[in-house]
């Protein structure tokens, strides 16, 4: 018979917080600033990538750093 491997508290290792990066389109101030009131790690478009840089390069950058990207264009995917 086989025993199930639980993973005991010593294994246990939490994700860590996710970094969300925020599209242009949702704007610089209001959303990043509720969402780092509620403790959230945010970054924000215009932060690293000029105001008119193609979707590719943002796109680039949350993948290579392993953010989450938020934003409203639905032609993103």
């Amino acid at each position: 018979m086989r025993k199930s491997k639980k993973l005991s508290g010593a294994n246990f290792r939490p994700l860590p917080e996710p970094t969300l990066f925020l599209d242009r389109n949702l704007g610089k101030h209001i959303i990043a600033e509720r969402l780092r009131s509620e403790g959230m790690k945010v970054e924000v478009h215009d932060d690293h990538l000029a105001p008119d840089a193609p979707e590719e390069d943002w796109i680039a950058l949350v993948g290579r750093r392993r953010w989450v990207a938020i934003t409203k264009d639905k032609n993103v995917r």
